[in-house]
């Protein structure tokens, strides 16, 4: 939502999540980040942490606006435009597979941040689904995942990264909390619904991952501070 980082980081320093990640895990390689919003972490890893390629994507065309708007200022913080990646002027690739995201996100290939819901329709999409990435970031996502597509939309999300990934490839990933849930569950009568029916915890994540989907190793990176109980919330990779 547009105020995300205005509760998150009212400071508008750099991110304190970005202090944990491992900046080899990023080098030379290529990044998507799920639910960028405005894009603040995209930019900065593209700046920062030498991937040769990164996209961001989110469901919000406004924020996406925002995020596009954003690359010409972080591009004008820096003394070179090579600090960034070359995707930056050509994008690399093109967002995975599936019909209907293709058809949701008429952006140039040359946008290193898309409009697109990561979250496929049905389990036979998943079959389209291809190897394209070797980090995927998903930052304070899988609540409103759940919210909105309910247990199986979100394990049919968490699907589609283990399938995007190649072989070797990270998940970050920052769930929010179960007792988080709760202030958003009336936001829409589907929401609602959706959270009356939740089954799938965030406490039964990381089982969920290593014993369907096929990840080898979860662990909790940190559990960064801040000001707000709220956004203190373990990275696990």
């Amino acid at each position: 939502y547009h105020q995300y980082y205005g509760y998150r980081n009212p400071q508008h320093n750099t991110d304190p999540r970005l202090a944990f990640l491992n900046p080899r895990w990023f080098d030379g390689r290529d990044v998507l980040d799920i639910g960028c919003n405005i894009g603040h972490v995209t930019l900065t890893i593209a700046r920062d942490f030498n991937p040769r390629a990164v996209t961001g994507i989110d469901i919000d065309k406004k924020l996406v606006n925002i995020a596009m708007k954003n690359v010409r200022h972080y591009l004008n913080k820096t003394k070179e435009a090579s600090d960034f990646p070359k995707s930056f002027g050509v994008m690399y690739g093109q967002l995975p597979c599936e019909q209907e995201i293709k058809e949701q996100t008429a952006v140039s290939k040359r946008d290193p941040v898309l409009q697109a819901n990561y979250v496929p329709e049905t389990e036979e999409l998943l079959e389209m689904v291809r190897p394209q990435y070797d980090v995927i970031l998903c930052l304070s996502v899988t609540k409103w995942v759940h919210l909105n597509w309910g247990d199986d939309g979100l394990k049919r999300f968490l699907r589609r990264t283990f399938l995007n990934l190649r072989p070797g490839g990270r998940l970050v990933l920052e769930p929010q909390p179960w007792g988080s849930y709760i202030k958003r569950k009336k936001l829409t009568p589907t929401i609602f619904e959706n959270y009356k029916s939740i089954r799938f915890f965030p406490d039964m994540f990381e089982d969920f991952l290593l014993r369907e989907v096929g990840f080898v190793d979860c662990h909790t990176v940190a559990t960064p501070t801040h000001s707000a109980r709220g956004f203190q919330r373990p990275i696990q990779v």
